[in-house]
C-alpha cells in the first residue's frame, strides 16, 4: 500500500535526529514541515502523509480534507467497480454501460424498491464541492474541537484569528462555545463526582447498592447484571443475587443534586440573556436533578427553575407544569 510506505518512510524520516544523534540534522524540507503542520493538528504518520499527497503538497488542504473526515481508504473505494463513486462517473460524467441499481428506472427494472431501500432516480446527481470558505470553517472547528486555541489554528491554516474565532463559535448554541468563560463555568457545573456515579451506568446515584463484590452500583444495574448472569464489572467475579442499600451514599447524592440545582439556577439567570443556549443546557441539568429529588420536597427551587424557563421563552417541563 503506497500511503502505508509512505508514512513508514515518514515515520523513520522524522526520527533520524533523534536516532542518530550528530550524524543527521532534523529535516527542514518544505514537504518536511508540511508534514508537521498537519501532524501538530492531532493526525498522525499515516494520515497525514496521504492527505499532503492528495493535497500535493498543500498543508491547508490536506487540514481541510481530513477534517471533512477523509481517509485514504475512501480513494481506494472511487476506484472500485460498482462503486457509488466509481471512476467512470467521476471523470466522464453518466456512463450508460456502467454498473447501477437493478432498482433504478434507467435499467429498465419495474421491481418496487425493498424497504429501506433509499430513492432512486433515472441519473446520479454530482455531489456539488463545497466551496473554499466552508472547507476552511469545517478545519478550523475540527482543529479547535481537538484542543487548538485560535491563534494556533490561524497559524496552521494561514488565517486571521479574528476570522477563526469567528468560526469557530458561529455555531453558538449548537455546540461548545470554546474560549468563552460562561463555557468553562458551565462546564465545571456539569461535571459530577465519579464516586456519585454508577461505575456501569455512569450516571448520578439514584438508588445506589452494595453488591457482592464490595463495590456500589445502581440497583437496576446490578439486576441487569444479573439477569444477563454477568461476571462484576470490577473483579471479574461471579456476582451473587444479594445486595445491601446503600443508604449513606443515596443522602450523599441527594444533597449533592439540591446543592448543584442552586449553583445551576445563579448560572442560568446571569446566562439567560447573553447565552441561551447555555442557560438552557443548565437549566435542563436542573430539571432532571429536580425530578430526583421530587418537586414537593424541594418547592422552592421548582419554582424558580419553573420561572427561569418561561424567561427563557420554552415550554415548561411537565414535572414543573403545577409550579
Amino acid at each position: 500500500i503506497p500511503h502505508l510506505r509512505n508514512s513508514l518512510v515518514a515515520a523513520l524520516g522524522a526520527m533520524k535526529a533523534e536516532i542518530c544523534v550528530g550524524v543527521f540534522e532534523e529535516e527542514v524540507s518544505p514537504r518536511a514541515k508540511a508534514r508537521r503542520l498537519v501532524q501538530e493538528a492531532g493526525f498522525d504518520h499515516y494520515l497525514s502523509t496521504a492527505a499532503l499527497e492528495k493535497s500535493a503538497g498543500d498543508p491547508t488542504k490536506a487540514l481541510e480534507l481530513l477534517a471533512r473526515g477523509w481517509t485514504p481508504e475512501d480513494q481506494d473505494a472511487m476506484s472500485m467497480p460498482g462503486s457509488v463513486a466509481s471512476l467512470s462517473s467521476l471523470r466522464g460524467g453518466w456512463d450508460p454501460n456502467a454498473p447501477r441499481c437493478p432498482f433504478s428506472k434507467a435499467s429498465g427494472s419495474s421491481t418496487a424498491l425493498p424497504l429501506g431501500h433509499p430513492p432512486v432516480t433515472g441519473q446520479p446527481a454530482a455531489a456539488p464541492n463545497p466551496p473554499v470558505e466552508d472547507n476552511r470553517a469545517v478545519a478550523a472547528r475540527a482543529l479547535a474541537d481537538r484542543g487548538m486555541t485560535p491563534a494556533q489554528i490561524a497559524a496552521l491554516l494561514g488565517m486571521d484569528e479574528v476570522e477563526v474565532s469567528a468560526m469557530v463559535t458561529g455555531a453558538a448554541g449548537h455546540g461548545r462555545v470554546l474560549g468563552n468563560e460562561m463555557q468553562a463555568k458551565l462546564d465545571k457545573l456539569l461535571e459530577e463526582d465519579a464516586e456519585m456515579c454508577c461505575p456501569v451506568s455512569l450516571v448520578l446515584f439514584v438508588e445506589p447498592v452494595i453488591a457482592s463484590d464490595g463495590f456500589m452500583y445502581e440497583k437496576a444495574s446490578v439486576q441487569g447484571l444479573l439477569k444477563n448472569r454477568m461476571a462484576s464489572p470490577m473483579t471479574r467475579e461471579a456476582l451473587k443475587a444479594d445486595f445491601l442499600p446503600a443508604r449513606q451514599r443515596r443522602s450523599a447524592a441527594m444533597e449533592f443534586r439540591q446543592a448543584r440545582s442552586e449553583e445551576l439556577l445563579a448560572f442560568t439567570a446571569e446566562a439567560v440573556g447573553s447565552q441561551p443556549a447555555m442557560a438552557a443546557e443548565a437549566l435542563q441539568r436542573a430539571t432532571d436533578y429536580i425530578e430526583v429529588l421530587g418537586v414537593n420536597r424541594v418547592p422552592s427551587l421548582a419554582g424558580r427553575t419553573a420561572a427561569l424557563w418561561r424567561q427563557l421563552g420554552q415550554p415548561t417541563p411537565t414535572i414543573l407544569q403545577d409550579c
